[in-house]
């Protein structure tokens, strides 16, 4: 398919827009990883230990923390979309650019895409300095990261651009939240390794396999804590590249719709 200029130009344009506000917002951003890094990692790597619970437990929430605030940075962008939708609607004045209406959709989700990258990378670093003790990173495998880094939070725009698709208003979007996302994320992994819930209880580790967010949760782990205790990174960036686009597909499909009917 060839896009047209007009429409590359309009599309680079918005996309750039979106950088800015990123780069506007960087210290708020670097705030909040600072508060979700040093608040988990302290409980959960300080703390809990004097309730019994392993050393390791910290590592793992730690890359835990990355994958959370990448998943939900991207619902904070889905619930924008809403809003704006069914306030100042600002989404059908882009319809009129030069530019296909399935390509400004995808637009919102490198939006939410970036917005998420930007804030879950700063808890590396961060949560390092709580660790460096604790965590041997001589065999992480960076390369295996950013693969499962980049397919996590493409996975998590598309992802964005379909919940607001069919999450009518902030009502509705409450719903979502508490009915989809929270499950996604509490089953997801976030204080668990999938091997581990699979070993104690099988059935509910293969209903887990279903769940695209254990994904990225183990893939990140894999790939910086290593060790045989989660699934191969590299197949996890596959299973969530392939989510990410069916998301793409239903996504972009399903906003179109809702556009078109306003």
């Amino acid at each position: 398919m060839i896009i047209p200029r007009e429409a590359r130009i309009a599309f680079a344009w918005l996309l750039w827009r979106d950088v800015r506000r990123v780069m506007d917002s960087l210290g708020d951003k670097m705030i909040d990883a600072l508060v979700w890094s040093f608040n988990n990692i302290i409980i959960n790597a300080y703390v809990m230990p004097l309730f019994g619970v392993s050393k390791s437990y910290g590592p793992l929430i730690w890359i835990g923390t990355i994958v959370s605030m990448a998943f939900f940075e991207s619902i904070y962008f889905a619930n924008d979309i809403v809003t704006d939708i069914a306030t100042d609607n600002v989404v059908e004045y882009h319809c009129t650019l030069p530019l296909p209406s399935w390509l400004l959709f995808v637009k919102m989700a490198l939006s939410a895409a970036l917005h998420s990258m930007v804030l879950s990378i700063m808890n590396l670093p961060l949560g390092y300095v709580l660790l460096y003790k604790s965590v041997d990173l001589s065999q992480a495998n960076w390369g295996a990261f950013a693969g499962v880094f980049l397919a996590m939070n493409l996975f998590l725009g598309f992802f964005a651009v379909w919940i607001a698709s069919w999450a009518r208003d902030g009502l509705r979007f409450g719903y979502v939240y508490r009915r989809v996302v929270n499950p996604l994320w509490l089953f997801g992994g976030y204080q668990f390794s999938w091997y581990i819930l699979y070993q104690a209880y099988p059935r509910a580790g293969l209903v887990a396999l279903l769940n695209p967010i254990l994904y990225a949760f183990e893939g990140l782990r894999g790939s910086v804590l290593a060790g045989d205790m989660y699934i191969n990174s590299w197949i996890c960036a596959a299973v969530l590249s392939i989510y990410a686009a069916l998301f793409a597909v239903w996504g972009v499909r399903w906003m179109k719709q809702r556009i078109d009917a306003i």
